[in-house]
């Protein structure tokens, strides 16, 4: 039995980084009904997406109930990881993924499933959720036919295998959907608020250029050359410094040699050029508006914890809203130590310098609740929970989210939401249009307009 507690659905990336722990310190005979675990896979071979999908349709063909006490019924597939073996996998847009997976699943028709990328011990691992079965479900089947599997093949759960069904797992699949109450409907519909056009993004390389050379005339500025200096760890003579003054202030003179130094600058330099992309987004989300959502519920009943996700195919990123002005500094590697003399590490524990006005910095924590980012090429954001009254209108839902949209897909722009109740057993979905065709900012120039 894997050592994790199953009784749960995960809902957080620690909960499921713990579960892929779990998993490569299990036995191969721990794999269970509920879970199945693949080796690496690589995206375009045809054998490995035939495997994936019969995996997902033998864990949706499960009677309702079923594997109820793992994780709530859903099914996990776990790809790039086996028990004691962690593998990695490529990391693929999320929408090319699934249309990759559709052509043997029958898209819309098929399955409920969702991806869910995780960073696990420096490999990249991908999970599979495979939504409970329910009452009214038809027998989900291959639709594309893949080396001895032929399309509209059937497949089931035997234990921890994935196999073709009998006559008999036809018959049960068939009940399963005769039987069908009638089916609920979770009467929902969202909207974004009304707002002006928002902005697209842009990132000009040329302007990455003028940043790193800046950065670097910068800090070879100290250098003796620059400064007029006689010699490495000198001072200048107007300062007026004594050996003994140097002594009182707790000075150290340079060791480093100019070439030395030039090769440090030269390696932060090439670490900030790397980080950059990432930093820029953070640095400059507090310029956007995050949107707000409006939601209604359209029927007569009491709807607890609507959970809504809300996603956008294709290029695009989000990052946590912060009212905090954050600077290049704050995100970008440390800058190597100005060439000359330094204060070292006093008695008291820092330098002289920095005793001199010492105040601590506390950096404020933003609590993220169950709200959730997912980003990888397009992104998913999953957002708190939340309850309607029946026929309540004009609920405003803050995402607490920037939408980074790059300047090449201005306009409008598809935003897909799904939304859950827990309470109603139905899943709605819709697309939702948004405005990005205001004036792009150019990442770069606004991340300087704030001070380093």
């Amino acid at each position: 039995m894997i050592d994790f507690d199953v009784t749960h659905r995960p809902t957080r990336v620690r909960d499921w980084l713990a579960l892929l722990e779990a998993v490569l310190g299990a036995s191969p005979s721990d794999e269970a009904g509920w879970v199945e675990w693949k080796s690496a896979y690589a995206w375009d071979n045809r054998a490995h997406l035939g495997a994936l999908s019969r995996a997902i349709i033998a864990l949706a063909n499960r009677d309702p109930g079923e594997g109820g006490e793992y994780f709530g019924g859903h099914g996990v597939i776990i790809v790039g990881l086996e028990a004691g073996k962690l593998h990695g996998v490529e990391v693929v847009d999320s929408a090319v993924l699934e249309e990759k997976l559709d052509a043997f699943l029958g898209g819309r028709e098929g399955p409920r499933w969702e991806q869910r990328w995780l960073h696990f011990r420096d490999h990249d691992v991908l999970v599979v959720e495979v939504q409970p079965a329910r009452r009214g479900d038809p027998p989900y089947c291959l639709t594309t036919s893949v080396n001895d599997f032929k399309a509209g093949q059937v497949f089931v759960r035997n234990g921890a295998k994935s196999v073709p069904a009998t006559l008999s797992d036809l018959r049960r699949l068939a009940d399963r959907y005769h039987v069908a109450e009638k089916e609920p409907t979770l009467q929902i519909a969202v909207r974004v608020e009304d707002q002006d056009p928002m902005s697209t993004i842009h990132v000009d390389p040329v302007a990455i250029d003028r940043f790193i050379e800046s950065e670097r005339e910068d800090l070879l500025r100290s250098l003796p050359k620059a400064q007029g200096l006689k010699s490495p760890g000198s001072m200048p003579d107007s300062q007026g410094f004594s050996s003994f003054g140097a002594s009182i202030l707790n000075l150290k003179p340079e060791t480093r040699t100019e070439t030395a130094y030039r090769a440090e600058v030269e390696d932060y330099l090439v670490e900030v050029r790397a980080a950059l992309p990432d930093a820029l987004l953070q640095a400059t989300a507090w310029l956007l508006p995050a949107p707000f959502f409006v939601v209604d519920n359209l029927s007569s009943r009491n709807l607890k914890d609507v959970h809504l996700t809300l996603s956008v195919s294709g290029e695009a990123h989000a990052v946590e809203f912060s009212e905090r002005e954050e600077t290049l500094a704050d995100l970008l590697p440390s800058r190597p130590r100005s060439f000359g003399s330094h204060s070292v590490v006093s008695q008291f524990g820092m330098s002289a310098a920095a005793a001199a006005g010492w105040m601590p910095t506390l950096s404020p924590v933003t609590a993220f609740g169950r709200r959730e980012i997912i980003n990888g090429g397009s992104f998913t954001l999953k957002l708190e929970e939340f309850d309607l009254r029946p026929n309540q209108r004009d609920l405003v839902v803050e995402c607490e989210t920037v939408f980074l949209i790059p300047a090449s897909r201005s306009g409008l722009v598809d935003v897909s939401w799904i939304a859950t109740s827990s309470n109603v057993d139905a899943v709605t979905e819709g697309t939702i249009q948004m405005d990005f065709s205001a004036e792009p900012v150019e990442l770069v120039e606004a991340a300087l307009r704030s001070k380093r």
